[in-house]
């Protein structure tokens, strides 16, 4: 379906997110899905459009082309005890917000597309890159894992956050905000800082490029930098009873 045509449904659109034969544009403006999206064939578009109040109670899981229209954020309420969004192709052209998962404990997998930016909020979160683009933030992770794709940069916020980082790159800062952190980092590259706040945190970096500075705040924090990597500004460890560990290092200039 055709764009125009698409918005001119927006304003009576409810959302009824069912896959069938022909059906490839949904919408989801107002009222509560009685499923997720899966299960689809070709090209697909689902919009979400401003003014709207839709949630979608379920998971989005799309190997085809997915694109989503979000003017506002998506709203993904798990009726099940977790919602995933899992992206292989997807472009999601979000005009003003981020692609948002809401509250609760949900799933985000990503193996290729575009997305403008990822809000995963409260809740026990999980995050897996391994190809694609997220081209602004992805914020409120808990456990993350990237293996590949680019990330322009990364705000875990508060929570005992994880962070392992095999490949890939971030352009800007990776930060977690008060916890005890665990950033782990074995490949790839991060243009800016890696900064940890408050609370006993640890930092491994065995491989990457860091552009920037290592900050570790206030806490009894650990850094470990092992076998390999570089890092090209200062690892400032903050106050607290600290521990650096190097080992397996060549000195260069």
């Amino acid at each position: 379906m055709p764009l125009l045509g698409l918005a001119l449904q927006q304003a009576q659109a409810a959302c009824s997110l069912t896959p069938g034969p022909g059906v490839d544009s949904y919408v989801c403006f107002n009222g509560s899905s009685a499923t997720g999206l899966t299960g689809l064939v070709g090209d697909n578009t689902l919009a979400l459009p401003a003014g709207g109040a839709g949630t979608i109670n379920g998971n989005i899981v799309s190997d085809q082309a997915l694109t989503i229209l979000t003017w506002t954020p998506a709203a993904l309420s798990a009726a099940s005890p977790r919602a995933i969004v899992s992206i292989a192709f997807a472009s999601v052209l979000a005009r003003s917000r981020a692609l948002s998962q809401g509250n609760g404990i949900d799933d985000f997998v990503m193996s290729g597309g575009q997305i403008q930016s990822l809000a995963q909020g409260d809740g026990r979160d999980t995050f897996l890159i391994t190809g694609g683009t997220i081209i602004g933030a992805f914020e409120d992770g808990d456990v993350a894992r990237q293996a590949a794709g680019t990330i322009g940069r990364v705000d875990m916020k508060l929570d005992d956050n994880i962070y392992d980082m095999s490949g890939g790159s971030i352009l800007g800062n990776l930060l977690a905000g008060f916890g005890t952190d665990r950033i782990i980092v074995s490949g790839g590259s991060i243009g800016g800082n890696i900064s940890v706040s408050g609370g006993d945190d640890s930092n491994t970096v065995s491989g990457s490029v860091i552009n920037g500075e290592i900050r570790a705040s206030v806490g009894n924090d650990t850094f470990n930098w092992l076998g390999g990597g570089e890092i090209k500004s200062q690892v400032l460890m903050g106050d607290g009873n600290d521990i650096a560990r190097l080992s397996g290092l060549t000195e260069s200039l």
